[in-house]
C-alpha cells in the first residue's frame, strides 16, 4: 500500500503534465482548423470588394455620357490638333496663305481657320468615320461662351445638337443636317478659348474648355485616321453652310413679286 502510494506520487505529476500537453495540442488543432477558415473567408470577401471596385472604376473610366469620364486628358487634344494642322499644311490647305510655314500653323488664327474649313469641305465624308458616342460627347461638352464662338460656330452647334442629341436634324431652311465642318468649327472655338488667358474668366468657359478638350482629344484621332483613307469615289465637295443659306435667301427673293403682293397683308383673301 505504502509502495503503491509512493509510486503514484512519483509518476502522478508526469502523467498530469502529459495530459495537459495532449489537451493543449488538441485545442490547438481545433483553433488551427477554425482560425484559418475565418481568415480565408475574410480574405475572399476583401478580394470580392476590390474586384468590384476595380470593375466599377474601369467601367466609369471607359467613357459614357459625361465627356470627363473619357480616357483622354483635357490637354491631350492640343497635340492631335497640331498634327492635323501640320498635315493640312503638307497637303496644300494653307496655299492661300503662303507666308505660313509648317512651324507656325497655329500662329495665324484666320489662316488656320481657312485651312481647316477648306479641308472639311473637301472631305465631308469623314463625318461617317466618327463614332456616335464621341460626337455626342463633343456636343454635350458645350460651346465656349462670348466672342470665342462666332455666329457660324453657334449655328454649327445647333445642327450638331439637333442631329446627334435630339435625333432630328434641322430643316433645310433652318440649317439642315450636321456635317463634318460643324465638328471642326467647335474645335476651332475650343482653340480660341485655350489660347486666350482671359477666356476662362468668361461665364462657364473654364468648365466647358475642360470637357470640350477631353471630347476633342477623343475625336481628333478618328479624324486623323480617316484622313489616311481615300475619299469615296465621286464624293462631292461641300460648300459653306452660310453660303448655301445666302443662296437660298436670294433664290426666294428672286421669286417674290416686286409689287409686294407676297407680303401677308398684301395677299387677297379671294
Amino acid at each position: 500500500m505504502v509502495s503503491g502510494l509512493i509510486h503514484f506520487l512519483t509518476i502522478g505529476p508526469t502523467l498530469a503534465l502529459a495530459c495537459h500537453r495532449r489537451s493543449k495540442r488538441a485545442a490547438g488543432r481545433v483553433v488551427s482548423n477554425i482560425v484559418p477558415n475565418k481568415f480565408s473567408e475574410l480574405h475572399a470577401h476583401r478580394v470580392r470588394l476590390v474586384t468590384a471596385f476595380s470593375t466599377s472604376d474601369s467601367i466609369s473610366s471607359s467613357g459614357g455620357g459625361n465627356p470627363s469620364s473619357s480616357t483622354s486628358s483635357p490637354v491631350e487634344w492640343r497635340s492631335h490638333w497640331r498634327v492635323l494642322l501640320e498635315k493640312l499644311h503638307e497637303t496644300g490647305h494653307y496655299k492661300s496663305d503662303p507666308h505660313i510655314t509648317s512651324a507656325d500653323v497655329e500662329s495665324d488664327s484666320a489662316a488656320m481657320k481657312r485651312a481647316v474649313l477648306n479641308f472639311t469641305r473637301q472631305r465631308a465624308d469623314i463625318l461617317k468615320n466618327l463614332s456616335a458616342t464621341n460626337l455626342k460627347n463633343l456636343v454635350r461638352a458645350g460651346l465656349p461662351e462670348g466672342e470665342y464662338s462666332d455666329r457660324k460656330s453657334k449655328n454649327a452647334y445647333r445642327r450638331l445638337e439637333a442631329s446627334f442629341i435630339k435625333g432630328q436634324p434641322l430643316s433645310p431652311g433652318d440649317g439642315g443636317a450636321a456635317d463634318f465642318q460643324d465638328v471642326l468649327r467647335m474645335i476651332l472655338s475650343l482653340h480660341a478659348v485655350a489660347t486666350t488667358k482671359a477666356a476662362e474668366d468668361h461665364g462657364n468657359n473654364k468648365e466647358i474648355q475642360q470637357h470640350l478638350g477631353i471630347a476633342a482629344g477623343n475625336i481628333l484621332p478618328e479624324v486623323l485616321a480617316a484622313m489616311e483613307l481615300p475619299p469615296p469615289e465621286g464624293a462631292p465637295v461641300q460648300s459653306d453652310k452660310a453660303t448655301n443659306m445666302q443662296r437660298l435667301s436670294k433664290s426666294k427673293a428672286s421669286r417674290r413679286p416686286r409689287d409686294g403682293s407676297d407680303q401677308p397683308w398684301a395677299r387677297s383673301k379671294w
